[in-house]
């Protein structure tokens, strides 16, 4: 026989709305035919079935269509409305819909939720018994059997009358990461805030944007918004802050960012940076928020409901730096290739571009290049020396080859260990190796070289270095040798400069540091800094004696004036704090627009008997490039009043959010050596 089978639909389910909500699918049924004949539809009558607490005023406007298989909605009926007895009811005759033999249609019922309807109410439509009518092909209605009712009768899918949605606001995944800006330059991303919306989509027309501290104020000159409205065309935003920090928005109605119902819209903000000459600061910190309950103002779109704050909390952003300068880095298209070196001396091995952006003009101070790889260089080859290049192919910094020798004492047994000592008959036998650098320790014993990485140098007693070798005599004829370009867990230090860790007076024979990387004995040791009043000076140690992680020990500083520089002299009137700068073998190399700089050295013995040997560079962190927002500023600051420059910027944020550059680490090719 004829039969139509009617069933509970997997869509739309079960869901909450507030009042004043339009085009709301409340429930949805399978209609379908058995192979025996086409069928049409003539009528169908919903029932209001209560979930809780109902009213047939909840509901409003209830039409019947065919939910098609792309999701479109093709109409059946006219609205109805509920009749209001004790089981309401919305009856839809001459419908008149077939149903073609063997398949399935879906009928959606949609309904609006008028403002009278009431809160926390809970309902659901289904059909009752009986309350479906088909007729065959000839018209009969007798000879078609309905099957499945009641659907929906006891409720599963229901709807459920809220007064009104809610907005809640997070940090954007996507928000910036900490990076580096430059004074005086505009659209730099600094906070992305995502609004999510439940149960009716909302627009904000009010929000405030603030730095983390007001003191930031002046390093601000305008945020800049940029969002999508509800046309879907996106917004953009400027207003200026005031001295404070804060810049308010507001925004007429169908202008403002909108948020979907169940869910997101982001809001980007870029910050437009005063220059220096308008109080910008260099060395500051620049955190941006959005301000969770002054001046924000959002309304529902379907309950036309207020909201004036979203959460508990300020959504804050990233911790950007702020210099007078910005310094970027990439390595250089015209590296070498991992075949394009051979051993010998004067090999060019590693490339890298830095870019300078801002107002002022960056200075390197120091490199490090981490140097990792399988090559055992030739210890014997005492012209091993590398050297830095700039673009003009003039060399700004040189690490040479030292052979400290024969160990000349030995701790005896053979454990694993640390270190190898030297009787310091010859004072200066380490000099010139300096810390963090990789060397070849030559264990006699055994005869085998191993790459290790200089961890102290002191002036009497053991050198210590990482990792341990497992097992280890330390012989009176085992050797060390320093090679710039000997692969290891090291790095190679074209100068050296660090934040100054503790006052320095005159006349102080320490000074403590914040790391000794790169240091090494027999360096001449400098300190620029500012007294407690402001004042510029230079403090010189002649000789570094002895070298832990952090203390350097030297002949007496020689300070200007006998004064004692502030390791982190506070700059009361832009409330930053500029520490102080240590350094050896300044490169000292000012960048203008973009510099390639060249690392070249000798790679004699890289290539084994047999097998392949690896040599690589690579720049592993933002922090690896030491670099001075304007060196000659401070040169001219000498013994005058500090100004607004930073002694030294080690920041690992470096090329972050900066379109066409890379992250660190900038890697070059894997120099292969085959035997």
């Amino acid at each position: 026989a004829p039969t139509l089978t009617v069933s509970l639909a997997s869509t739309p389910q079960s869901k909450t709305v507030v009042k004043n909500s339009t085009d709301v699918e409340i429930a949805g049924f399978n209609l379908k035919a058995n192979t025996v004949s086409d069928l049409t539809v003539t009528s169908l009558t919903l029932t209001q079935y209560t979930a809780g607490t109902d009213d047939y005023q909840d509901v409003s406007n209830i039409r019947l269509f065919e939910k098609m298989a792309d999701g479109s909605l093709v109409s059946l009926t006219s609205s109805k409305g509920l009749t209001s007895n004790a089981t309401p009811t919305a009856v839809f005759s001459s419908l008149n819909k077939v149903v073609t033999m063997g398949n399935t249609i879906k009928v959606v019922a949609v309904a609006d939720i008028p403002s009278s309807a009431t809160a926390t109410n809970t309902f659901g439509l289904g059909i009752a018994a009986s309350n479906i009518s088909a007729q065959d092909e000839k018209g009969r209605t007798s000879t078609v059997t309905v099957s499945g009712l009641p659907v929906n009768n006891t409720p599963t899918v229901v709807v459920t009358i809220a007064g009104a949605g809610s907005l809640a606001a997070a940090l954007d995944g996507d928000t910036p990461t900490a990076s580096v800006f430059s004074t005086g330059t505009t659209g730099n991303p600094v906070t992305d805030v995502r609004f999510s919306a439940t149960n009716e989509a909302f627009e904000v027309t009010k929000f405030q944007i603030t730095t983390d501290n007001s003191s930031d104020a002046d390093e601000v000159e305008s945020f800049t918004a940029t969002y999508t409205n509800e046309a879907g065309t996106e917004v953009s935003l400027t207003e200026s802050i005031n001295t404070l920090g804060t810049a308010s928005f507001a925004v007429t109605s169908g202008n403002g960012v909108y948020v979907p119902a169940a869910g997101d819209a982001t809001l980007h903000i870029k910050a437009n940076l005063n220059s220096e000459a308008t109080g910008a600061d260099s060395g500051t910190t620049l955190g941006v928020d959005l301000d969770f309950d002054t001046n924000f103002e959002a309304f529902g779109l379907g309950s036309n409901s207020r909201v004036t704050s979203v959460g508990t909390a300020n959504i804050q952003g990233s911790n950007h730096a702020v210099y007078a300068a910005e310094l970027l880095a990439n390595v250089s298209t015209t590296s070498p290739s991992s075949s394009g070196v051979t051993e010998g001396s004067g090999q060019t091995v590693f490339q890298f571009d830095l870019t300078a952006k801002g107002e002022n003009t960056p200075s390197v101070m120091a490199a490090a290049v981490t140097v990792s790889g399988t090559a055992t260089l030739d210890t014997t080859n005492a012209t091993g020396a590398a050297t830095l290049l700039n673009s003009s192919g003039n060399v700004v910094a040189t690490e040479s080859y030292v052979s400290a020798g024969a160990a000349g004492v030995s701790d005896g047994g053979s454990a694993s260990t640390t270190t190898i000592g030297f009787d310091m008959t010859d004072t200066t036998v380490l000099d010139g190796i300096p810390i963090g650098a990789n060397v070849l320790i030559y264990d006699a014993s055994a005869t085998t070289y191993y790459s290790r990485t200089i961890a102290t140098l002191p002036s009497t007693g053991d050198v210590t270095f990482t990792p341990a070798i497992a097992s280890y005599d330390d012989a009176i004829t085992d050797t060390m040798t320093y090679l710039p370009l000997q692969p290891g867990s090291g790095k190679l230090y074209f100068g050296a400069a660090t934040p100054l860790g503790g006052n320095l007076a005159d006349a102080a024979t320490t000074v403590t540091l914040a790391s000794t990387a790169g240091f090494a004995l027999g360096d001449s040791l400098t300190v620029r800094g500012a007294t407690s009043t402001g004042l510029v000076i230079e403090c010189t140690m002649a000789t570094i004696t002895n070298l832990t992680a952090t203390v350097a020990t030297a002949s007496a500083a020689a300070c200007t004036s006998d004064l004692t520089i502030v390791y982190n002299y506070d700059t009361t009137d832009s409330n930053t704090v500029q520490t102080a700068v240590a350094y050896v073998g300044l490169i000292g190399e000012e960048v203008s627009g973009t510099e390639t700089f060249t690392v070249k050295g000798d790679l004699t013995g890289a290539t084994p008997s047999s097998g392949t040997k690896t040599v690589q560079l690579r720049i592993n962190a933002g922090s690896d490039l030491s670099w001075n927002d304007d060196w000659s500023d401070l040169t001219d600051d000498m013994d005058n009043a500090y100004e607004n420059t930073s002694f030294i910027i080690q920041n690992d944020n470096l090329n972050q959010e900066e379109t066409g550059y890379t992250n660190f680490p900038q890697t070059g090719a894997a120099l292969s050596f085959q035997g």
